[in-house]
Order: C-alpha cells, then structure tokens, then sequence
C-alpha cells in the first residue's frame, strides 16, 4: 500500500467521522470538489498546500493528516467547521 493510500485512508475517515460531505469539505478548504475525490481515492498526491488547507478544515494538525503522526488535533475538540 502506497503513502498516498494512508493519506487518502485518514482524509476520508476523518471526513465521514465528522458527517461531511466531500463538496463541504472542499468548500470549506477552498479547493476544487473533484481534486478532493482525486485525494481521497488516492488517483493524486496530496501536496503541502492542500493538506494545509484540508487539515485546517478539518480541525487536524497537517503532521496527521499527511504522516499519521500526533497530535491528531489543532486543538483540544474536533468540532466539524461551521459553513458561513
């Protein structure tokens, strides 16, 4: 299993834990809906920018998002982002 196959592993789990839809979460991130999908599939490689974006979304620190490593969270709580 590549590096991308854990990537897109935790993006997606973390995604559905949260009930989120792929559309929200790329809006939320600011990225493009299908290039979410391409992440999560594990079609593209997920870059430094994106998972930033992406992490921050999600209220997850990049390190895990991108490594697997701790802490999972920016804070204290994963509480999914609000839509404005």
């Amino acid at each position: 299993m590549s590096g991308n196959t854990h990537i897109s592993e935790r993006l997606k789990s973390c995604r559905e834990d949260l009930h989120m839809s792929q559309v929200l979460l790329a809006e939320l991130a600011g990225i493009n809906p299908t290039q979410l999908y391409c992440y999560e599939s594990g079609k593209a490689k997920l870059l430094m920018e994106a998972a930033e974006k992406i992490a921050a979304a999600l209220g997850v620190s990049t390190a895990w998002l991108m490594h697997g490593t701790s802490p999972i969270a920016r804070g204290t709580q994963i509480d999914p982002p609000v839509p404005a």
